[in-house]
This record gives C-alpha cells, structure tokens and sequence, in this order.
C-alpha cells in the first residue's frame, strides 16, 4: 500500500497509468508515495495526484543526518508539493547567512573519523554545513531550492 522512490520512479508510474488502456488504476491498493534523494518538482506532485489519486509525501535527508525533514499525509497538497515537511522531533534547522541550510541535532551523525575534516564541515558555533540552498516557511516547514556542493 506504500512505496519508497524517488522522482524518476514517480514519473514511470504516472507514464504507464495514462499508457493504460484502462480509466482503472494499475495499483489500486497504492496508498501514498514516500520519497527523497533529489527535489520533487510541484508538476510531479500534480500529475501523481491527479493520475495515480494518490500523495507524494516526501522528506529531506543526507549521509550526515539521514532524515532532517519529511512531510505527513496530513499535509495540505500545498505543502507536500512545495515543501520537504518540518524538522523532525531533536532535529534543528537554520538558514545561514548566504541561504545554506545548517543543521544540529539527535538525527546528525557525532562526526567523520577525520577530526580535522569534520571541524571544516562545522560553522563556526559548531552548526553543521549541509551544502543545500533553501528557506524556512512561516508554517516551519523546509524548502530546499539547490546545492551548494555535491559532496
């Protein structure tokens, strides 16, 4: 009733439900799309929706800190498809002054075994540097516009 994927995956799905030859859904026990790795644009949210019926319910994450943000199947379609969700419970997020998201938290990992390395990571009041654009939404939820670095 759930799977996890990501964009590409979502607009397979979407590709071979308007290839059927048939109005019925080609998953009816399909309840949601759970997601992340890369941006899901707002068209895709759209077109899973209106074709599949069913949400994309997606969420943040990295090497670092595997789960930052995700969103809820309570969430507004507004919010799922223009949005990552809100931090989740002991994780804390802050834009940094040039518009990079930084983290702090029970979900981030305590450091590389290169000390020197992970010292590099962290700002300077010890907020870890996650190397992705974004802002806060005034409902405290994280959009993520780009990339800083690959790595």
């Amino acid at each position: 009733t759930v799977t996890g994927a990501s964009t590409a995956f979502y607009q397979m799905l979407v590709a071979s439900q308007i290839a059927s030859p048939t109005a019925d859904l080609l998953m009816p026990s399909l309840r949601m799309l759970i997601g992340g790795g890369a941006a899901c644009p707002p068209e895709v949210h759209r077109q899973v929706r209106r074709h599949l019926r069913i949400p994309v319910v997606h969420a943040y994450g990295m090497t670092e800190a595997p789960m930052v943000c995700v969103s809820e199947c309570t969430d507004t379609d507004e919010q799922l498809a223009n949005s990552a969700g809100r931090p989740i419970p002991g994780a804390r997020v802050r834009i940094g002054p040039t518009g990079e998201i930084e983290l702090r938290g029970d979900n981030l990992t305590p450091g590389y075994v290169e000390d020197e390395q992970w010292n590099r990571a962290l700002t300077a009041d010890r907020w870890f540097h996650t190397g992705d654009r974004g802002y806060l939404r005034p409902d405290g939820r994280i959009v993520v516009t780009g990339r800083t670095k690959d790595l």
